[in-house]
């Protein structure tokens, strides 16, 4: 940390300070990590330090000595926690964190006393959500938080309107005190990450998002205890039969329509409201949950050239006191008056004599910015492709060229991805050869490049944060994700069968809710390598019970795999249905309570196996259904 002095224009000191880590021990480096924080009176500097899940550091800085006065190491981690700390009113500083024990840790707030030190933590009762709090109000009284147990939704003269549900909680002491479903949408303005109903609107055609959502909505009021942040093809098929496209029409719309950090403009000044947007729609919350309708101008009329219906572009917003939003669109500033009025699903056109529009003087700097974004963005796409060299596509040439990419990755792999996209190019003269032609060259003719791939994937293992989100190469054949350095790993298993151990690791950063090439290309290899059927079971089972994400489907797996043989010649199944049982609640698997088999993967393993088993699988459900069924007498 660099102390400056701002009236002399010198540099005082370079303050060395302990770096983040992620939840796993390694470095990590990114800035959400860090949060800096100051003293109300300006003359200390809280750096708070995030090791995830694990912990979070305090280290209080003295900026007139520039030492470090005090550190609190140990403190409750979290999911991104520094990120949404504040100073409140107390002079202390709070994040939400996970707080409890390590068999349970709920959502809640972690306040530390920079003066003595002291931490007092807090979790939300009073709520069936499982989301973790965010987005204080300025002096840290209030936060926020989607409410993902339940999925507000009311028909209107035959129409369906669905609202995602926010609560606002209070920290001094925490609880929660009010909630609020402020922005209702038609089955058309729900989010279609996966294009279901693209033209719907414009052909008139019903969209079958809503059928979805009335389908989750009654679920949700069902299963009182359920949150659709844990749903999946595994555990609620009712809402999309078919498992590919599972995520891309249920779980990512969800996951968007969720009230979250970007859908915040921001607390008005005095704490006593704040303004969320949704489609460029614009709505007022006061903390006592009461809100205006959803808001758009009658000036600038609806979004152009999209399927989803939206409000007009803005560029930013800016809440001030008295429940009114600045607004400024391209070459105008208007004011929405977000005065809260009785709840409705109509939205509230502001004409063009309430806007108070006002027009900017042009004076040449939006087109600059315009240039200059498109210039981050040319760079960025650049940054996001490692470009390597090849002198010869022989077999020393291309060691070479493995060895040159491996040089260049480090930790800034994980600010590299653009778009979700992090690729090498090899440069044969003037031909560009992509990841997946460059290594099925390897695979069959460059057998002394297994040593060179080996050190590649080491260098990704040690600088690639695990599901790190941007995270995928651009190459799909036949709707196949591939994940960052695939091709790579599936050379790897082919040119080297002693690569397990490096591939088991490398596995370990694949998010198989989003890729699978691993599984279906790499894993096969790897199972093919290992020689020991009681190593090869293991191995299967690795993924099998927990890690199969939207990957595969648990009966096609047990199948190409061969588990039943290799179970089957090492366990009765009486031994094995215990083992089964016992890996899944190891590895904290949902449990199913309506289910024969005890938990989601394995109902849904038995209900494809019993369509046609052999002897011995038809005895393993038997006794999975009789353990589970004593277990639960």
């Amino acid at each position: 940390m660099f102390i400056y002095d701002a009236t002399a224009r010198s540099l005082r000191r370079n303050l060395r300070l302990p770096p983040a880590t992620d939840t796993n021990g390694k470095p990590s480096h990114q800035h959400a990590d860090h949060q800096m924080l100051r003293s109300p009176d300006g003359r200390m500097l809280y750096h708070l330090v995030s090791h995830g899940i694990r912990s979070v550091d305090l280290r209080v800085v003295d900026l007139e000595q520039q030492a470090v006065a005090k550190t609190v190491e140990g403190v409750p981690g979290g999911i991104m926690p520094v990120r949404n700390a504040v100073v409140d009113g107390h002079g202390k500083i709070v994040y939400p964190a996970l707080v409890g024990d390590a068999g349970r840790r709920d959502p809640g707030l972690a306040s530390i006393d920079p003066r003595s030190g002291a931490v007092e933590t807090a979790s939300c009762q009073g709520s069936n959500s499982n989301e973790s709090l965010h987005s204080p109000s300025p002096d840290g009284r209030h936060w926020l938080r989607s409410d993902n147990s339940r999925l507000p939704h009311v028909t209107q003269q035959g129409e369906d309107y669905f609202s995602f549900g926010l609560e606002i909680w209070e920290a001094h002491p925490l609880r929660i005190v009010a909630v609020a479903a402020p922005m209702w949408m038609t089955a058309y303005e729900l989010p279609d990450e996966g294009h279901l109903d693209m033209n719907a609107w414009k052909e008139g055609r019903p969209a079958r998002r809503g059928e979805i959502y009335r389908k989750l909505s009654n679920f949700l009021k069902e299963n009182p205890q359920s949150t659709w942040r844990n749903l999946s093809h595994k555990n609620a098929d009712l809402l999309w039969p078919e498992e590919k496209s599972f995520y891309a029409n249920v779980s990512s719309n969800l996951h968007k329509f969720g009230f979250g950090e970007n859908d915040m403009i921001g607390w008005q000044p005095d704490g006593q409201a704040f303004w969320v947007q949704k489609n460029n729609f614009v709505a007022c919350i006061g903390v006592d949950g009461k809100h205006s309708p959803k808001l758009r101008f009658e000036r600038f009329g609806m979004r152009t050239g999209t399927w989803l219906p939206c409000a007009a572009n803005f560029k930013s917003a800016t809440p001030r006191d008295g429940r009114r939003l600045e607004m400024l669109f391209d070459n105008e500033i208007a004011i929405a008056d977000g005065t809260a009025q009785a709840a409705t699903t109509a939205i509230r056109i502001i004409s063009r004599l309430d806007d108070e529009c006002r027009p900017i003087a042009a004076d040449g700097s939006a087109e600059a910015d315009v240039k200059l974004a498109q210039k981050a963005e040319e760079l960025a796409k650049k940054r996001s492709v490692y470009r390597v060299d090849l002198a010869a596509m022989d077999e020393a040439g291309c060691v070479a060229a493995i060895d040159a990419l491996t040089a260049q990755i480090g930790p800034d792999i994980n600010q590299r991805p653009h778009d979700n996209k992090l690729r090498a190019e090899f440069l044969d003269g003037r031909k560009k050869l992509d990841e997946k032609t460059f290594f099925a060259h390897v695979e069959q003719t460059c057998l002394a490049a297994a040593p060179a791939t080996a050190r590649l994937l080491e260098a990704v293992c040690e600088n690639l944060n695990p599901l790190i989100g941007a995270y995928y190469e651009p190459y799909y054949s036949e709707d196949t994700a591939v994940g960052a350095f695939g091709y790579a790993a599936r050379a790897l298993a082919v040119l080297d069968r002693g690569s397990n151990a490096l591939l088991l690791r490398y596995g370990a950063l694949i998010d198989t809710d989003h890729e699978n090439f691993f599984l279906s290309e790499t894993l096969p290899l790897m199972l093919r390598n290992e020689g020991d059927e009681g190593k090869r079971l293991e191995l299967a089972e690795t993924y099998f019970i927990g890690r199969l994400g939207n990957a595969a489907d648990p009966y096609p797996f047990w199948k190409s795999t061969g588990m039943e043989k290799l179970a089957s010649g090492r366990f009765s199944p009486q031994d094995y249905a215990g083992r089964l049982l016992r890996l899944a609640r190891d590895r904290g698997l949902g449990e199913n309570p309506k289910g024969d088999f005890g938990c989601y993967l394995l109902d849904w393993l038995g209900r494809d196996m019993e369509k046609g088993p052999s002897p011995w699988e038809a005895a393993l459900l038997k006794e999975l259904r009789g353990a589970v069924a004593t277990r639960r007498a």
